[in-house]
């Protein structure tokens, strides 16, 4: 079996609010136009499409701390922090729970975290399997 990996860009969370097809929408849109193979962002390009319904798109973003009120929030309005666990969620897209990516290379994923972001992140590394 291919290794399975995540590269998690180091100004990922900006390329969200710099680029004009993508902080005008929700996070929730934006999952499932990921998803799709509609949007692309670093890290997802050549990944097979993902058809998503709102729900699976709310249930996903709820997996990464970005709950209801987020989820409907447009990207361009997320805090740094917030947006850098919407770009780990996109990445994410695809994966099966049962074949997590064994490998994820963050591209110095520290820089601008808010504490939220930074505790969630020590966390899921701790409990990462991989």
């Amino acid at each position: 079996h291919p290794l399975r990996y995540v590269y998690f860009p180091q100004n990922a969370a900006m390329e969200l609010t710099l680029r004009d097809d993508i902080g005008g929408v929700t996070a929730q849109d934006l999952v499932q136009r990921v998803a799709s193979t509609e949007i692309q962002v670093a890290g997802r390009t050549g990944k097979a499409p993902v058809t998503m319904s709102q729900l699976q798109a709310r249930s996903h973003l709820g997996q990464f701390g970005l709950t209801k009120e987020l989820a409907e929030r447009k990207v361009g309005s997320l805090s740094t922090g917030e947006r850098t666990r919407l770009y780990l969620s996109l990445l994410m897209i695809g994966f099966d729970k049962n074949l997590p990516p064994q490998l994820l290379i963050l591209d110095e994923i520290s820089d601008n975290l808010d504490v939220d972001t930074v505790d969630s992140l020590v966390a899921a590394l701790e409990g990462f399997e991989g």
